[in-house]
């Protein structure tokens, strides 16, 4: 298995990735068989991902994979929320940014509301509240490792 945490440890609306892959890293450290790429020492972006991927393709046989990235939401009412859904993710669309990543599912920490507009959304990944970002990849990080048996 892997699980692939997305995002920037400089913005705090776009850390829920690279939190999560730390908090995985320490849980499954012992573990041979899962590998946690993307953490708050070892970031993955849209300019590192593709060749990270390809990488693994090339030396595993059908991995099973997990992407992992904070996303904005069309209301206010899902911040704080946790989504999680099949296939791969769409990086940066809020941003304008769009990347599509492989996957074979995905979770999300909705961290904002989308206003539709790149400055603002920003704006909002700044500011976004680091405690709320933390609690969300505690609950992830613990989903993952209570749902996957590794011996």
């Amino acid at each position: 298995m892997f699980s692939f945490a997305f995002g920037s440890d400089r913005i705090i609306g776009d850390s829920f990735g690279p939190i999560v892959g730390t908090k995985l890293k320490k849980l499954f450290e012992p573990m041979k068989n899962v590998y946690i790429i993307g953490d708050l020492e070892n970031t993955v972006n849209n300019n590192n991902a593709n060749n990270i991927i390809n990488e693994i393709c090339d030396k595993h046989n059908n991995p099973f994979i997990i992407s992992i990235d904070s996303a904005f939401s069309n209301t206010s009412t899902n911040v704080g929320k946790i989504v999680v859904g099949k296939g791969g993710i769409w990086l940066g669309q809020s941003l304008g940014r769009e990347k599509y990543i492989i996957g074979d599912m995905n979770i999300k920490g909705i961290v904002a509301k989308n206003m539709h507009n790149m400055r603002k959304n920003m704006y909002l990944l700044q500011n976004a509240s680091l405690g709320q970002i933390a609690h969300m990849a505690e609950i992830v990080a613990n989903g993952i490792y209570c749902s996957i048996d590794c011996e």
